[in-house]
């Protein structure tokens, strides 16, 4: 995104051009993975679903053959996934934030800013 901004202002002491440019990057990363449980599968009362999605009141997960995994479809054996793969879901983002700025003698200034989020 850049913003351009014109307007009219006041010139420094000694009457020249001011210019001025900052820049910043930010790492923006995930705070907390928050806890869950790894016993119970996909199902209701005990019974094994792989379409129930947020229903976690399957059977207690020991390695049981089911017919069909959930993504798969396939049959085998079923395992809890360690903090249900979030891990592999966020990634460390990256922002990157410039200012540039140029003060007029007398007539005005013109402000550029752009942040860059990769």
């Amino acid at each position: 995104m850049i913003i351009v901004t014109s307007k009219k202002g006041r010139t420094n002491e000694n009457g020249s051009a001011t210019v001025s440019f900052s820049s910043s990057i930010r790492f923006d990363d995930l705070f907390r993975i928050p806890d869950y449980q790894q016993d119970y599968a996909m199902g209701t009362n005990g019974k094994y679903s792989a379409g129930s999605n947020g229903f976690d009141w399957g059977p207690r997960i020991v390695g049981q053959i089911v017919p069909n995994l959930p993504v798969t479809g396939e049959s085998g054996p079923l395992t809890a996934v360690k903090d249900n793969g979030i891990g592999n879901f966020f990634k460390t983002g990256l922002t990157r934030i410039n200012n540039f700025s140029i003060c007029f003698h007398k007539t005005g200034d013109l402000s550029i800013e752009g942040d860059e989020p990769v």
